[in-house]
This record gives C-alpha cells, structure tokens and sequence, in this order.
C-alpha cells in the first residue's frame, strides 16, 4: 500500500505534531507498504520538499485564474466534490462557502494539488495520512482524497480538538 504523508510540521522543526511525524516516519519500515512525505522544509528518501510557501494576494489570485492549468484543478476539484455521494448536500454547501469565505488557503491549496499531481499519479497513492488537522493540511487532504478516491486520515494532536468554527473542513472533519 502507498501512503503520502502530508506534514506542514516535520524535521527540523521539533515538538509537539513535528515529533509525532518524525517518530511515526522513523518506526515505519514495513516492506507490505511505502510511506512518501510530502514537506515543505526537508528532502530525503521518499520525502519531498515540495508544499507551496507563497502566501497569495488579490493580484497573484487573479493571475491564477488565467492560467489553463489552474482552472483545470480548479473545476476537478469541485466536480469532484459536487458528485461524492458520501458527503451530504448541507456540507457541500458549508464546504463551497468555506472555499468563498477563505479564499486565499483555497487558492493555495488548488496549487498545491497542481504540485502533488503528478506525485499522487506516480506512486498510486491509496491512503493520504494529513500530518496534522490545521487548516491548510485538513483542506488539501480532503480535495486530494476526493480527486484520487482515496482515503483520508487526519492526525489531531494538542489544541485541534478545541475547535469551535462552525465554517471550517476541520469542524466538519472532527464531527464525524
């Protein structure tokens, strides 16, 4: 089995989640299933520095929405969405407001899944493994999972479970 784990918090940062990842990448040496990180501060052996850093404005959201490639993922991920029978209509809505409502974590999560594209491809990815429930790592989980059909599971560690925003795939994650 092929597992991507995608961690904002991995070496070199230490404590709390960052330690947790790096001890579960340490004990897994299992010859029945690959594990392939996905970071944004390291590269190794199957580990690969590839998380987008940018932080988007107005202007540079524009010029996203001009590139073919952009729409593209764009349209995937809400076909994707609009057609997945396991989520109810109610949390579609909730979910699309969300992508209105936090446009910018949306935008940089449509360029990430462009980034992990051809990853998830390569080494047929059949669980994603979310390195932590923050925002920007429940958000990018969910869509892949949707556009890959794969299933997902997030690590909730310290302050994750204190989530009281009605509006967020973290509170529509921690309620089922």
């Amino acid at each position: 089995m092929n597992i991507a784990l995608i961690a904002y918090d991995f070496f070199p940062n230490t404590g709390g989640i960052a330690h947790v990842l790096n001890s579960l990448c340490k004990s897994f040496k299992s010859k029945e299933h690959n594990l392939y990180v996905f970071t944004r501060y390291f590269k190794g052996r199957n580990i690969y520095n590839i998380l987008d850093k940018k932080e988007y404005n107005l202007r540079d959201i524009i010029a996203l929405l001009k590139k073919k490639r952009f729409l593209y993922f764009l349209i995937l991920a809400i076909w994707k969405l609009l057609k997945d029978k396991k989520v109810s209509l109610s949390d579609k809505l909730m979910i699309a407001l969300y992508m209105i409502l936090k446009l910018k974590i949306f935008i940089k999560t449509l360029q990430n899944i462009q980034i992990f594209y051809p990853y998830f491809k390569k080494h047929k990815t059949q669980v994603i493994l979310g390195g932590t429930s923050a925002m920007h790592t429940v958000t990018l989980s969910f869509f892949l999972s949707r556009i890959f059909n794969t299933k997902v599971v997030c690590i909730s560690h310290g302050d994750d479970f204190l989530v009281r925003t009605p509006l967020s795939l973290k509170s529509l994650s921690l309620e089922t």
